[in-house]
C-alpha cells in the first residue's frame, strides 16, 4: 500500500491522513498542531488513546512509510506535561484535499 508522500517529517503545514499497518488511521493536521486517531471500533479499553479526540500535536518526531509514527502530544492530563504516542509501522500517508468554498 503507498499512499502519494512517503513521510512527513521535515514539513510545516498541510493536513494528512496517516494508515497504520492494524487500520488506524491518524488526521494529523500541521496547521492546527492536532492530530485524531479513527478507528472503525474504538478502543474502549484505552481511554488515553483519545479515538475520535483531537489532542494537541507538540511535536512531530517521525513519520516515515514503513516505520512507527512517533508523535509528542499534550493529552491535557494534569501533571503530566506530555505524551510520546507510537504506533504500529505507517502503510499509507495521504494529502487531504483542500475544502474549497463556493
Amino acid at each position: 500500500m503507498f499512499g502519494d508522500l512517503m513521510t512527513l517529517n521535515g514539513l510545516t503545514a498541510g493536513v494528512y491522513i496517516v494508515t497504520t499497518e492494524t487500520g488506524s488511521e491518524y488526521t494529523v493536521d500541521l496547521d492546527q498542531m492536532v492530530v485524531t486517531r479513527h478507528r472503525e471500533e474504538p478502543d474502549v479499553y484505552h481511554e488515553l488513546r483519545r479515538d475520535e479526540q483531537s489532542v494537541t500535536l507538540l511535536k512531530l518526531i517521525d513519520c516515515r512509510l514503513g516505520y512507527d509514527m512517533r508523535l509528542l502530544i499534550d493529552l491535557k492530563v494534569e501533571g503530566v506535561l506530555h505524551t510520546t504516542r507510537a504506533t504500529t509501522p505507517v502503510v499509507m500517508i495521504d494529502r487531504r484535499p483542500i475544502s474549497r468554498r463556493s
